[in-house]
């Protein structure tokens, strides 16, 4: 790819805030003037501890509070050429940036089949014939790793594993052809190999897609082994970015030290 693709920023980030809000009380923060880019085919992962902050950053992206007591006070998204706005978020979820949710249960409907589900999105955001869809839908379950992908096409998501439930999430938010995924904490819910078997999928998609990736991670683990580039949070402030190898090798901040000595000494991508 050219240079100028390569380096094309896909997600910008610029001087986000974001606080909650209760009656009779002062704001209370909970970002605090995040910058950062996503450039195209990049792998940044976001790590911290809980309560550092990593989901509402993935919330303020997509433009949705999981309360409406949790605003954006500052700040702008740019997805593209795009402005993030409540106004805009419909028309560039899904279809410009997919995302993939910790816990794969709770992504899914129980009342409808997976199959229905990943049809339900590419009737929403492709515009195709029920019949196309569901062409597409079972193209894109096999694409994903599963080798029937008819059977489950047509299970219901508590007949699945919370691996296959995974992998049906990670199917939806693939099935528009966006350019971004957001990945927010993916493998953390599912046993060590079923995890394993995910992070393989993301980097496969990765490459095959052409997609960006942003990833909230607690574990380092997952980091060291995914990220081109990693943004440390600590208490809703970014205190140190740089590539893997300056995080993990070479760490500024006392903050990402102690990160890194907590989980002990471990090798790193060269």
């Amino acid at each position: 790819m050219s240079t100028e693709t390569a380096s094309r920023t896909l997600i910008s980030v610029s001087d986000l805030s974001v606080s909650a809000f209760f009656l009779n009380k002062p704001p209370i923060p909970i970002l605090r003037n995040i910058e950062f880019n996503l450039a195209n085919g990049q792998t940044l992962c976001v790590i911290g501890q809980s309560g550092s902050g990593k989901s509402t950053l993935v919330h303020a992206i997509g433009g949705i509070f999981p309360s409406p007591n949790i605003r954006k006070t500052r700040g702008t998204i740019r997805v593209g050429d795009r402005e993030m706005t409540p106004e805009s978020a419909s028309s560039i979820l899904g279809r410009m940036v997919g995302v993939v949710f910790q816990d794969p249960w709770s992504t899914l409907t129980p009342v409808y089949t997976c199959g229905d589900q990943v049809v339900e999105i590419l009737r929403l955001h492709c515009q195709l014939t029920k019949t196309q869809a569901k062409t597409t839908a079972l193209e894109i379950l096999q694409r994903v790793g599963f080798s029937d992908p008819h059977a489950v096409f047509g299970r219901y998501p508590h007949e699945l594993s919370g691996g296959m439930c995974q992998r049906v999430g990670i199917a939806m938010a693939i099935a528009p052809q966006p350019k971004v995924l957001i990945a927010d904490e993916p493998t953390t819910a599912l046993d060590p190999t079923v995890q394993e078997t995910i992070l393989v999928l993301l980097n496969t998609l990765q490459t095959e897609l052409g997609l960006s990736i942003l990833l909230v991670t607690h574990s380092l683990s997952v980091a060291s082994r995914m990220a081109d580039h990693v943004l440390v949070l600590q208490s809703g402030t970014v205190v140190e970015e740089g590539s893997i190898l300056d995080i993990f090798d070479h760490p500024k901040h006392a903050y990402t030290a102690k990160l890194v000595r907590d989980f002990g000494n471990f090798g790193v991508r060269s």
